[in-house]
């Protein structure tokens, strides 16, 4: 499938020709997805990308330029026959790889080559009495099998060409969707979409680990940067995480709960938890079923947590109303914080081992009459993490000095786009970005459009043409 667009956009899609046969001469799932992604694709962007189908047979490009991705559509029958081993030179960049899973397979079951990237469910509750689940196709399924591809088509823009089509540089706040079992699957989706559309920050970004010590570390990491944990619970007690008999579902709500009770007094970031199910929920199993009482009846099991059981639709009338009034609090503080700095402050992110190449920047902002606030490198990750965000909030701009290091920069940035959801209520008058070298594209920078860009001088960075930024900021 090839368009007049330039070669170096290209998407190639892995998959097994088990997957691609169609019935009575008609075309398979792999033709009909490709098509109507394609479709979505131009629709969204303006563009169509080269479509490339890599079958069982086909050989694989040694590696993917700048501006090419990967879809990987995941089956039983492309594990079986270890298709994924062909594409393994492939899956070295993460967020360049696209997964589709055709059936549900367990993180156990799934190569650890196929973990840890963007993944996306092509398959539903079946209504047939001998399947659990069926493959979404746009004849059965479309309207479901139409969104899914929108869900991609929106992560392909933003992750492989960098457009975001939100319409929103800052996010209002970051939401905690934890993972749920198979059949809520299409709600988490749809309540992500619904986040995702009013320009949200939800995470994870990519699924958790199956592996307890690793899964812990991951929720961990997340709930530090939510306001907000939404938690839905189905029939399916969960699949359970490789060292202990717990499920992946179970293990979030005690993470959750354990982060709430720990930093209750803590009144500058109490965490806004909400746990959701069905109506007329009927537990799959006894395990589940004796989890749902454990929830039901020990407050401590959900401690900060509003438990609801409603229709979806009210479910994100909730959301939107939890996070309005977390809003509004957020607002109060950084009044108070604002309050107590009369005078105009940036904000001087870098890393720890750069300390030493930073005074000259120091000085030539001081001569300006701006305080510069500096990162803080000593105490508890928790600590420091508040610390961070209150710097953000109480500074009227942002200056980030940029190492070699690629994913440190991205990271920071993306703490700046989202400082109006650890609540700053006016936006930044400057946000300028000074890289130490050469050696980062800048088409690698993290919405590189809305940065004043410095160039650096390696000798001595008291020499740097700050102006462009001390200009917005004195204003």
């Amino acid at each position: 499938m090839r368009s007049d667009m330039a070669a170096e956009q290209r998407l190639y899609v892995s998959f097994d020709s088990e997957d691609n046969s169609g019935s009575k001469g008609g075309s398979g799932w792999i033709e009909e997805f490709t098509t109507v992604l394609n479709i979505f694709l131009t629709r969204l962007n303006g563009l169509s990308p080269d479509i490339v189908l890599l079958d069982s047979k086909a050989k694989a490009p040694a590696s993917l330029d700048q501006a090419e991705g990967l879809i990987v559509v995941v089956s039983k029958a492309y594990l079986k026959n270890k298709g994924f081993r062909r594409d393994l030179p492939l899956l070295t960049d993460k967020s360049k790889v696209f997964k589709i899973d055709l059936d549900p397979i367990s993180k156990r079951d799934m190569p650890i080559e196929l973990l840890g990237m963007n993944e996306f469910h092509f398959f539903g509750p079946s209504k047939k009495k001998d399947e659990d689940f069926t493959r979404l196709d746009g004849k059965h399924n479309g309207q479901f099998f139409w969104l899914k591809i929108v869900d991609l088509s929106l992560e392909i823009l933003r992750l492989l060409y960098h457009k975001n089509l939100s319409g929103n540089q800052e996010s209002p706040g970051t939401i905690f969707l934890a993972e749920t079992s198979i059949d809520q699957v299409g709600n988490r989706d749809e309540v992500k979409r619904e986040l995702l559309r009013h320009g949200y920050h939800v995470i994870p970004t990519s699924p958790l680990s199956g592996d307890l010590k690793q899964l812990e570390k991951e929720v961990g990491d997340n709930l530090q940067q939510a306001d907000l944990t939404v938690q839905i619970i189905g029939e399916q007690y969960g699949e359970v995480a490789n060292g202990t008999d717990k499920s992946i579902i179970e293990i979030q709500n005690e993470l959750a709960t354990r982060y709430y009770s720990e930093n209750l007094s803590e009144s500058e970031h109490s965490l806004h938890r909400l746990i959701w199910m069905p109506m007329q929920l009927k537990p799959s199993s006894d395990q589940q079923k004796l989890y749902l009482d454990r929830m039901r009846d020990d407050i401590s099991a959900t401690a900060g947590a509003e438990i609801i059981q409603t229709p979806l639709e009210v479910l994100k009338t909730v959301i939107h109303t939890r996070l309005q009034l977390f809003n509004q609090e957020k607002l109060k503080r950084s009044q108070i914080v604002k309050e107590k700095s009369g005078h105009k402050a940036i904000y001087l992110l870098f890393d720890q081992k750069d300390a030493g190449d930073i005074d000259g920047l120091i000085q030539e902002v001081k001569k300006k009459g701006i305080e510069v606030i500096l990162p803080d490198f000593s105490g508890k990750q928790l600590e420091l993490l508040r610390k961070h965000r209150d710097n953000l909030i109480k500074s009227d701009g942002v200056l980030v000095f940029a190492n070699k290091n690629l994913n440190w920069v991205n990271s920071k940035l993306n703490d700046v786009i989202k400082a109006p959801g650890f609540g700053k209520s006016l936006p930044f008058a400057a946000k300028a970005i000074l890289i130490k070298n050469s050696s980062i594209p800048k088409d690698k920078i993290t919405n590189y459009g809305d940065l004043i860009m410095l160039n650096g001088n390696d000798k001595d960075h008291s020499k740097v043409d700050l102006g462009p930024f001390i200009d917005k900021i004195s204003k």
